[in-house]
């Protein structure tokens, strides 16, 4: 009996034994991810402080980078700012003097017309009759106030007159060039346009460089200048970004590339002409190419060494096609309702496309279009144009 007691206890305290390491070791498996979450909240914690860090020093940096920016940039962005302000008060500044003129727009251009880096102001001032009116702004020493002059520019096409203007940025990037001449005649002249500051007075200079017919102005590598609206401020805005002292840098640059568009523009332009004179070929039409020149009578006598007795002087101007080359040319004879074709360097073209001076074209035309005269005039042996097509 007392074995089997005994047994029986032993028995007991070795299920309790047994229950009490199952629960010891179930109680520390228990605690085991517990820890484990702990730990892993405490690397998310240090990963959050990291990016935060991180994202302030980003902040940091984007932050020294402006500030350093608009340092560099400090008195270009003044002058933006005064530009910006001329802009929007543009109605209070008077461009023509008692003028019942009407004008319809306006528009501005940045360019440089001394030896300073800080660009000039131009706008243009359009009007009912056809011409703009160009008003340079420029800034005082300081930036505090914007500065112009009485003196405006006429630029374009004037509806009566014949007068014809055009202005362009030179190649050194110091001056414009201001070319005017009248239709009519031909005459020509090109000025040198600068501006100088003193004692908070701006004062344009023009300088004659050249005057002569409009067709002999001489090359130059010059470049248009872009006119934009008041209302698009981009390029004050990029004015502003510019790092002081580099704006005709950056200016040299967009000419370039402007240039390199207008000849992948020419070469595209080359083969559309091309395709429009095999197509007036196909057509039965004559088709010549040259150089528009405009002569006045005691020209035109010299260019042809004519006897000036015999063509006496009434005033005359001829608009005159120079061609490239000598070509076939077929129509009829003023007298006669028969044609003839005479091989010839020069075309007669009608007056009214004198605005041609001074530019190559390519013109078409039928053997009805033109003809031979018969009376003793100029040009000698060249046909006279009733009408021609200008290919574009």
């Amino acid at each position: 009996m007392n074995k089997f007691i005994c047994k029986k206890i032993s028995l007991a305290l070795c299920f309790a034994l047994s229950l009490s390491a199952c629960s010891k070791e179930t109680k520390e498996n228990s605690t085991k991810p517990a820890e484990q979450t702990k730990i892993e909240t405490t690397s998310e914690k240090e990963d959050k402080y990291i990016n935060e860090s991180n994202e302030n020093d980003k902040n940091i940096n984007e932050t020294s980078d402006v500030e350093e920016k608009e340092a560099l940039s400090e008195n270009n962005i003044r002058l933006s700012s005064l530009y910006n302000k001329v802009l929007d008060n543009i109605d209070t500044y008077t461009f023509l003097e008692e003028s019942d003129q009407i004008y319809t727009e306006y528009s501005y251009a940045l360019v440089n017309m001394n030896d300073s880096d800080l660009p000039q102001l131009l706008v243009a001032q359009k009007v009912e009759q056809g011409l703009d009116y160009i008003k340079v702004f420029y800034s005082n020493d300081d930036f505090t106030k914007e500065l112009t002059s009485d003196e405006v520019l006429p630029l374009g096409v004037a509806s009566a007159g014949g007068f014809r203007g055009a202005l362009v940025q030179n190649e050194n990037l110091d001056g414009l060039a201001y070319i005017t001449f009248v239709s009519g005649t031909g005459a020509a002249a090109k000025e040198e346009v600068t501006v100088s500051l003193e004692k908070d007075k701006l004062t344009i200079e023009r300088n004659i460089a050249w005057e002569g017919l409009i067709n002999e102005l001489p090359d130059s590598n010059s470049s248009e200048i872009e006119f934009i609206d008041i209302n698009d401020r981009k390029k004050l805005d990029d004015l502003a970004s510019i790092k002081d002292g580099e704006f005709k840098e950056t200016m040299a640059k967009r000419i370039d590339e402007l240039k390199k568009l207008e000849e992948a523009e020419s070469v595209e332009e080359n083969s559309t002409i091309n395709e429009q004179v095999q197509k007036e070929i196909d057509q039965g039409k004559m088709v010549v190419s040259g150089t528009v020149k405009i002569f006045t009578h005691d020209e035109m006598v010299s260019y042809q060494n004519q006897n000036p007795q015999i063509f006496p002087d009434m005033g005359e101007i001829y608009v005159i096609l120079l061609l490239d080359d000598y070509a076939d040319i077929n129509v009829q004879l003023a007298a006669d309702p028969d044609y003839m074709t005479r091989s010839v360097n020069m075309i007669k073209l009608p007056d009214d496309m004198a605005d041609y001076a001074g530019q190559r074209i390519t013109i078409s035309f039928t053997p009805d279009d033109g003809y031979w005269q018969s009376d003793a005039s100029l040009p000698v042996g060249a046909p006279r144009m009733n009408k021609v097509n200008v290919l574009e």
